[in-house]
């Protein structure tokens, strides 16, 4: 774990926020073992309740082997959860705008992604994706059992509304006798479904 930062903590937290203004942030998730991802463990949310307004803001963060640039995060205390004011991840092509609410054990989180490629980041992320060179948009209103960042497959919830800009693919199946490859395409329709069983 590695990050250099300026902190600011008021003497009064309830009076104004605490400050985060991070050059850099290197931060390795825990490891967890096939028996723990195949039970669901409950969390201890109590902390996330008692916490005080935060803004943050890094210029180079990067978590596990995900490199997400520059990262905002403004969380504010609200009735029975945390206000999630601003979540803005920026990788100059690729862009991700949301908002949402933590309440009652349920994350809430709803915004916009916008790419200039997103078979670009498809690669990056190693998603195996044919679409190359295509702009792509989308607009999402999720929720899903637990705290924002456990992001819980089984009991998402919510809308994905998306398009795709012209672009080409890459592969051709028997030397173009078919122009579509109908497993890269199934595999495309996966993970517009959140479902990455082909990649985890």
């Amino acid at each position: 774990k590695e990050l250099r930062a300026q902190v600011s903590i008021p003497k009064v937290l309830a009076q104004r926020p605490i400050y985060i203004e991070a050059d850099y942030l290197r931060f390795n998730l825990p490891e967890t073992t096939q028996a723990e991802s195949n039970e669901k463990v409950t969390s201890d949310t109590n902390w996330f309740y008692s916490l005080p307004a935060i803004r943050f803001n890094c210029a180079d963060c990067r978590i596990d082997d995900y490199q997400l640039d520059k990262l905002i995060l403004n969380l504010d205390p609200a009735e029975n959860g945390i206000q999630i004011s601003d979540f803005i991840l920026d990788k100059n092509k690729h862009t991700l705008t949301a908002s949402g609410l933590w309440k009652n054990e349920i994350t809430y989180l709803k915004g916009q992604f916008t790419s200039k490629d997103i078979g670009e980041l498809f690669d990056e992320y190693d998603l195996t994706s044919t679409i190359k060179d295509s702009k792509a948009d989308a607009d999402f209103d999720l929720n899903w059992q637990g705290l924002p960042y456990e992001f819980d497959v089984a009991s998402l919830s919510g809308d994905i509304k998306w398009s795709l800009a012209e672009g080409h693919l890459t592969e051709v199946s028997d030397g173009g006798a078919r122009v579509f490859s109908l497993l890269s395409l199934d595999s495309l329709v996966r993970k517009l479904k959140l479902d990455f069983r082909d990649v985890f």
